[in-house]
């Protein structure tokens, strides 16, 4: 039985362990046609082996085809191309530094002409539930 308890406690802490969340702070840019906002702002990131979550975006994306994350020794490389038809609606692309911490992010909505910029340094985080 102890055995069985400790297999438990050991497969569920290794589970657990494949999940890194980050803490970026950094500034946001929002341009959207003639203005431009900028706002400190700090953001979380959710990475695994297989998927990253930004902003409430999930890289690869389940449904959007066009969508990648490359996770590597040095940098995380991820990015999305979305379609309205045969259109393309937004595009969201980024990198983390794994040496350095830094993180880049730009979403693209060419239907509004609107583009957010994020530009920030990452630190390991706790998740707070």
């Amino acid at each position: 039985m102890k055995h069985l308890l400790t297999l438990l406690l050991f497969i569920s802490t290794s589970v657990m362990g494949e999940t890194t969340y980050l803490i970026c702070d950094g500034i946001e840019q929002t341009r959207n046609n003639d203005s431009v906002d900028e706002i400190a702002k700090s953001i979380g990131i959710e990475v695994s082996d297989k998927y990253m979550t930004y902003q409430g975006i999930r890289f690869p994306h389940e449904t959007i085809k066009m969508s990648i994350y490359e996770k590597k020794q040095n940098r995380i490389d991820f990015s999305l191309l979305e379609f309205a038809g045969e259109t393309a609606s937004r595009s969201a692309l980024g990198f983390i530094d794994r040496i350095s911490g830094q993180v880049y992010f730009e979403d693209n909505w060419f239907l509004s002409h609107t583009s957010i910029y994020f530009d920030g340094i990452c630190k390991k985080g706790k998740k707070a539930f």
